[in-house]
């Protein structure tokens, strides 16, 4: 099993003279960040050392830039030691690495005004662009780089909930071989639907090439009006009749042979799922998303797009193309992520809520907002895409009754007042400016440039409507379905919501139920039985429990959950064992690390207190989960140092944590390192002969191969079990 710190064992043949150092420089990230540095120092110094101060060459402007540009290879690992640590990414993104970043995209985009307002001309020439460009790709490059880390994690993860989803599962051999055709048939549906996608999107691209061979307002006839209306017909009768249809022997011998086809494709399949993971696992990640402060998630994507906006339309043409593309690529992963997370949210209201349902990225924030802001940039981006492509790559407008090329490009108001029109027209069903033929009424009103401005226009129109307006639609919709949610709980359908609907109606029943005098029942829980309200006195136990365990520092909704559990005559789970369940089920990090602290703050407070079991049961549910180090850390922490119990109890329970070989062992190499350190603290204490030989077997039995790079671990613990050993027992 790999470290899930990234360190690497030991080479073979022996330890060098200075292990730590080595193992450090050679095993752990920091170690090799520091000799890329160093390597891309000199590899940069050293030869204008030679050539300038040496031989007495002279370094002409080109070349200055050109060095401008390679010394990104020394700025890039000094940024990376910004990255987050590999195994903390459970707790979240730290600010660190976007502000580190934001500052690099914001002196670039100040360079870049700079440059056009004064005239100066810094990026006319291709050793300044390779410059610039390369310190864009610095602003970028580190956050992909802490995107992937976290997908790997939640990747992870997500890996190890299926496997205990999968051994959970009672399902009979007979029902399981159903279950797999199913999931055959599935596939297949997935893998057709891949096809006729890819047909589709070439069909239109085709259609639009085949269209722009033709002289401009060449007429369709009356004809093809015809064939229209009858495909419409036909497509709305075969879903009226589709069930029908299917039976049809001819088809479904088509069908058949579709199903046979269909293994072939899922090169597609995998295609897409691959685009589609990307965008939301990486693109997200670089917006923002996966910040837990919403100050954070919503500064990183302003600043972000802000700064792409301004970089757009300041660059000279075709430059500004750039950071168009990476605008577009970075709202439309906010939409996508948007879009998992309601796939989630639906299937937790199908499963009824079960731990155990399969989800992508779960719903813990439902990205809304967020999407919708990106899609503002995304209607600010589009016209300067067009100034940009009309100025730097090919005439795609024309201006004013001469059709000439475009006279002021820098005009912003000009650009954007033809794409309003154009917003219009996309509009489903609302074609009112075609329809009553309404156009700019400037005298240098702009147009499309046939054909190429009209593709231009096509590919806009589609993007607001396959997205823009598609986003919109679906937060509307979620809208409904979120009030439906109210409704259905109402009248006893559900007994609970989905998180984030409960997130939402807790605070306004806490809000509305508040008291002015405070008291012991500082809440009147009356007032839930407003239609407005939802009424939390009659919510799924188990839910309550979980939400107060997570409360942490909020005392006015854990008196209000309280006052809740107080009326119904129950009794409040500890903190300690809404923990386990969560570490058993669905394992959402966030959730219990917080439930994890208030559990800590229950047992200093002699609340409730928490033993050795607690955590034995806690370590072995994570023992496959990564990212989790500083948890682990301090559940092993509380138990060398917090709970009752003897040495002897602790160093066992330690051992079979970290040097374990009945399965209870977990599976991560600073685990055993963590674990042997806390045992070599505690031996001064242990005088039991057995435990101790049994320790030092079971360490000797694993070798240094399980303490990973670090070598001096092992070895120290087998010394010190050795000495106490010859100690105690001789």
């Amino acid at each position: 099993m790999a470290d899930g710190s990234g360190a690497k064992p030991p080479i073979a043949g022996g330890v060098s003279a200075s292990p730590k150092l080595s193992t450090w420089l050679f095993g752990t990230r920091s170690g090799l960040l520091t000799l890329w540095t160093v390597a891309a120092a000199l590899s940069l110094t050293v030869p204008i050392i030679i050539f300038v101060a040496a031989l007495g060459y002279q370094l002409d402007e080109p070349t200055r830039w050109y060095l401008l540009a390679a010394s990104t290879l020394l700025w890039l690992p000094l940024t990376l030691f910004s990255l987050d640590p590999e195994d903390t990414v459970a707790s979240g993104p730290r600010i660190r690495l976007p502000i580190v970043t934001s500052i690099i995209l914001v002196g670039l985009t100040t360079l870049a005004v700079a440059d056009k307002l004064t005239n100066a001309g810094w990026l006319d020439h291709t050793p300044q662009r390779l410059a610039f460009f390369s310190f864009l790709a610095l602003a970028f490059i580190p956050r992909l780089w802490n995107a992937a880390l976290f997908a790997y994690h939640k990747a992870r993860n997500r890996r190890a909930a299926e496997d205990a989803a999968r051994r959970q599962a009672t399902a009979a051999p007979a029902s399981s071989i159903a279950v797999e055709e199913r999931l055959e048939n599935y596939r297949n549906a997935e893998s057709l639907g891949a096809v006729l996608a890819t047909i589709l999107f070439f069909g239109i691209v085709g259609g639009a090439i085949y269209l722009g061979t033709l002289r401009e307002g060449t007429t369709l006839g009356t004809g093809i009006g015809q064939i229209i209306f009858m495909i419409v017909v036909a497509l709305f009768a075969t879903i009226v009749f589709l069930d029908w249809i299917a039976r049809f022997p001819p088809l479904r011998a088509t069908a058949k042979a579709f199903n046979r086809l269909a293994p072939r494709m899922n090169f597609l399949v995998a295609f897409y799922d691959l685009l589609d993971t990307a965008l939301v696992r990486l693109g997200s990640h670089v917006a923002g998303a996966d910040h837990l402060k919403t100050r954070s998630r919503y500064g990183i994507l302003i600043i972000t797009l802000g700064c792409l906006a301004v970089l757009a339309w300041f660059l000279p043409p075709p430059l500004g193309l750039t950071p168009v593309i990476v605008g577009l690529v970075v709202a439309l992963s906010l939409s996508r992520l948007w879009a998992w997370v309601e796939e989630d949210r639906d299937m937790a209201s199908i499963t009824g809520f079960s731990p155990l349902a399969p989800q992508r990225v779960g719903f813990r924030e439902d990205y809304r907002d967020e999407t919708l802001l990106g899609f503002i940039f995304v209607l600010v981006l589009l016209p300067i895409a067009w100034m940009q492509v009309d100025q730097g790559v090919t005439q795609i407008f024309q201006q004013g009754p001469n059709q000439a090329r475009v006279q002021n490009p820098q005009d912003f108001g000009m650009w954007l007042g033809y794409f309003g029109f154009e917003l219009a027209k996309a509009l489903p069903i609302v074609d009112w400016a075609d329809i009553y033929k309404l156009g700019p009424g400037d005298a240098n009103y702009i147009s499309p440039f046939w054909p190429n401005g009209a593709h231009a226009v096509f590919m806009a129109r589609a993007l607001v409507d396959l997205i823009l307006i598609a986003s919109f639609l679906q937060a509307i919709a979620i809208a409904s379905r979120n009030a439906q949610q109210k409704s259905l709980y109402a009248v006893g359908q559900v007994n609970r919501l989905d998180e984030l609907v409960e997130k939402a109606a807790l605070s306004r029943a806490i809000r509305e139920t508040r008291r002015a005098g405070g008291g012991t029942q500082r809440f009147d829980l009356s007032r839930m039985t407003d239609t407005e309200l939802v009424d939390f006195r009659r919510y799924d136990l188990s839910r309550l429990r979980q939400m107060y365990a997570t409360s942490r520092n909020d005392e006015e909704r854990k008196a209000f959950l309280k006052q809740i559990f107080d009326e119904r005559g129950e009794t409040l789970d500890p903190a300690i064992v809404v923990a386990q369940n969560i570490a058993a089920t669905h394992r959402n990090e966030l959730q219990l690390i917080r439930t994890f602290e208030q559990a800590l703050a229950d047992h200093r407070g002699q609340i409730h207190r928490i033993d050795l079991d607690d955590i034995r049961v806690i370590m072995f549910e994570l023992r496959n989960t990564s990212g989790m180090k500083a948890f682990k850390e301090q559940l092993l922490d509380v138990a060398e140092r917090e709970v009752d119990a003897s040495i002897v109890a602790r160093v066992l329970m330690l051992r079979e944590i970290g040097i374990g070989k009945d399965g209870s062992r977990d599976l991560f190499q600073y685990t055993t390192r963590m674990a042997a350190e806390r045992i070599r603290r505690l031996l001064p204490g242990v005088t039991d002969c057995q435990t101790l030989k049994e320790t030092l077997e079971e360490t000797l039995e694993n070798g240094p191969k399980a303490f990973g790079g670090a070598a001096a671990a092992y070895n120290m613990l087998v010394d010190a079990l050795h000495n106490q050993i010859a100690r105690v027992c001789i």
